[in-house]
């Protein structure tokens, strides 16, 4: 639970947290009847030696496995129809239910980390293909890609967007290789750097009512830890006594 510290209304928002690097879930499906169990879509290792020092990552959902061997980072779209996820390179989106699969980007770079937006209209990714690593948008069927940062160095981790569509927060360097989280509106303007600490701070979720952004940082107790900040980077505080966590995904 967030201390008090981080503001009495946090207590009613919950955050799941992925404590596996093979663990990874989307919170990308508030829209789907609260009557029905809530899917979850995640990445599975898989060891190709008996020391476990190389491997084979698939997607698995209720209904369906991928075929791999290296399908990772999936998110569902808001109607829980289907699921993006980057396989060798590429950035595909599979029919959740058939398991068909459709390569949406088919370039020679490293496209990868989706995150579908929650109006169903655009996904998120991450691509080198015009040199260094930045943030465009596509399409769900993979047209109309639109780079959105060009002077920012991307780090690590899936970009993640508010609640109504219009900004996204993401990894990134803007000082060498100290690693930030930003925001930038979907149509490339308002770029801010929202983190500005020597520590790393990663790993950025939106809450669905918009108000807060949680995010792992190394900024205490010499270890990764869960904090919140608002979305304009201000009264950034570590959850409760300081939980140790990667990649957190709200609940709708």
């Amino acid at each position: 639970r967030p201390s008090p510290e981080s503001g009495g209304h946090m207590a009613r928002l919950a955050v799941a947290l992925a404590f596996a690097s093979t663990v990874l879930t989307s919170a990308d499906v508030r829209y789907r009847d609260t009557a029905a169990p809530f899917p979850i879509a995640y990445t599975q290792y898989i060891c190709a030696d008996e020391n476990c020092l190389d491997g084979f990552t698939y997607v698995v959902t209720p209904d369906v496995a991928t075929a791999g061997p290296a399908d990772a980072w999936p998110t569902w779209s808001p109607d829980g129809s289907h699921v993006t996820f980057t396989r060798n390179g590429d950035v595909v989106v599979m029919d959740a239910t058939a398991g068909t699969v459709v390569n949406l980007t088919n370039s020679a770079s490293m496209d990868w980390f989706p995150s579908w937006s929650p109006d169903g209209q655009r996904i998120a990714f991450e691509s080198n293909r015009d040199g260094p690593f930045a943030l465009y948008l596509m399409d769900p069927d993979g047209s109309d890609v639109a780079r959105l940062t060009t002077n920012t160095g991307i780090g690590i981790g899936r970009p993640t967007w508010s609640p109504d569509s219009r900004r996204l927060a993401f990894p990134c360097r803007v000082e060498g290789s100290n690693e930030d989280i930003c925001a930038i509106d979907a149509d490339g303007s308002d770029l801010v750097r929202l983190t500005n600490d020597p520590a790393r701070d990663i790993d950025p979720a939106w809450s669905p009512d918009g108000s807060t952004i949680a995010f792992t940082s190394g900024r205490w107790f010499g270890g990764l830890r869960l904090a919140f900040m608002q979305p304009d980077g201000s009264g950034v505080a570590f959850v409760g006594s300081g939980v140790f966590a990667m990649a957190p995904a709200w609940s709708p």
